[in-house]
């Protein structure tokens, strides 16, 4: 009797194949997503999207700048995605957004690991030569964890397979890219959340520019007690 291997996910984190390249992420991305998540039918448990972005010539640097839901039925615990509807949404983003491209997927729920399914294959038609990224966002992690609960994934190929559902997930280096005017918003969201009717008052540029000052008097005195430990 036989068994096959259709789905092996592995967490290596030193495993060479995560160093090929690096992702970062847009906040507007994460929001994207969790307002999918929210609007979610109410028997889902996690939501699936597409991922877009721009990615450097050699492949080596992935920058994710845009999100948008797909709507999947599941069967057998096999997710199948409404290929015309994401024809339809992507052909749109291309509209207007034509630099953009799909880079991959993500899924956002609770509990959630990383697994080969047919999605995989699915986005590697539109992201060849190179892996489809999947991304997952950790719901109950947004906004108690540093790295806000994101993960990323690049796909590995196990054995002499040449099917893409049968791979491995490794972990590869992701973290949320900020500018400047988006670093002040989320500042000024994460400040309403001790209050308990969860608003945040407008405030003035001298507070700004204090608040500036004192972050970056905090950040130069942690670089010194580093060089200090060095040393």
């Amino acid at each position: 009797m036989t068994t096959k291997l259709d789905t092996l996910t592995v967490n290596f984190s030193s495993a060479p194949y995560q160093r090929a390249f690096t992702a970062s992420t847009s906040p507007v991305v994460l929001f994207n997503i969790l307002d999918h998540y929210l609007r979610r039918n109410e028997p889902e448990t996690k939501v699936v999207g597409a991922i877009l972005g721009a990615r450097s010539t050699d492949g080596t640097e992935v920058e994710i700048r845009n999100a948008f839901a797909l709507i999947y039925t599941t069967e057998e615990n096999e997710i199948s995605l409404d290929r015309e509807h994401y024809r339809t949404m992507y052909e749109l983003h291309q509209r207007v957004n034509p630099e953009e491209i799909i880079l991959g997927w993500y899924t956002a729920g609770k509990d959630l690991t990383p697994s080969c399914t047919p999605v995989q294959s699915f986005f590697a038609e539109d992201t060849s030569p190179f892996q489809p990224i999947h991304i997952t966002v950790d719901i109950d992690a947004l906004f108690k964890s540093s790295d806000m609960g994101l993960s990323a994934y690049a796909c590995a190929p196990v054995g002499f397979s040449s099917k893409p559902g049968d791979c491995l997930f490794l972990p590869v280096p992701c973290g949320v890219k900020y500018l400047d005017a988006e670093r002040s918003g989320l500042d000024m969201l994460a400040s309403a959340k001790s209050n308990d009717n969860r608003t945040a008052s407008l405030i003035s540029d001298m507070d700004h520019l204090e608040i500036a000052v004192t972050k970056l008097q905090e950040m130069l005195e942690r670089i010194s007690k580093y060089v200090d430990g060095v040393v």
